[in-house]
């Protein structure tokens, strides 16, 4: 599979068509509460587009928690990667700052997915640096939280909206959400990508022509 080719195909297609082509084939794929903070707030053309490169953030409290990497995780972050980063529960720090943005701009980052908070909100805007996230704080990480590993497998959301995202899943984000495809469906959630477009074009040619949405949806989604 041809990643970059493939990730090409998916700017044809927003965040919910990727999330109705995932619920097709009964994936659980939103990770929820997370929002565009920047370059603007919930506005503007920002699409983010990439592999993830997921990081866990574990309390400095936690005894259990696995060893702090060698390496800072904004370092060791691959070029054309999105950064995603999970929190501990109820975490009220900032776990990304405007320090790591300048570092992650030069390496070639494309964003970040913050499953927590984050900081320094005028630079980041003034680096036009794409940020989802569930909030800011003015806390630094230090004392609450660090790094407890990367490229593993981690968990976004709670309860039945948990979802897991794996290092080098492909994340698609825009104004109306978080979804993360599973690698090996990607090839499947395009193609269906693809149909579904066509099909929601038709429909909205009809319905603006005053067409009622039930006769539509019958004619082009049968």
């Amino acid at each position: 599979m041809d990643i970059h080719h493939s990730i090409s195909k998916l700017e044809n297609y927003g965040s919910c068509e990727v999330a109705d082509a995932l619920t097709k084939l009964n994936i659980a794929c939103f990770l929820p509460d997370l929002c565009l903070y920047s370059p603007e707030y919930v506005s503007g053309d920002t699409k983010l587009i990439g592999p993830a490169y997921t990081v866990q953030m574990v309390s400095v409290k936690d005894p259990n928690a696995p060893p702090t990497p060698s390496d800072h995780f904004v370092d060791t972050a691959p070029e054309g990667s999105v950064v995603v980063i999970s929190t501990p529960a109820n975490s009220i720090n900032a776990v990304w700052g405007g320090l790591m943005t300048a570092r992650a701009k030069h390496l070639g980052v494309k964003g970040v997915i913050i499953d927590g908070r984050f900081r320094d909100l005028e630079e980041q805007r003034e680096m036009e640096f794409p940020i989802f996230a569930r909030g800011l704080s003015c806390l630094g990480a230090g004392g609450f939280t660090r790094c407890g590993g990367v490229r593993e497998s981690i968990q976004i959301g709670t309860g039945e909206a948990t979802v897991t995202v794996h290092s080098s899943d492909i994340i698609v984000a825009d104004l109306n959400g978080v979804v993360v495809i599973p690698l090996e469906k990607l090839e499947e959630v395009i193609e269906i990508c693809a149909v579904s477009s066509i099909v929601d074009a038709k429909c909205m040619t009809d319905l603006k022509a005053g067409k009622d949405i039930k006769s539509t949806f019958k004619l082009h989604r049968g």
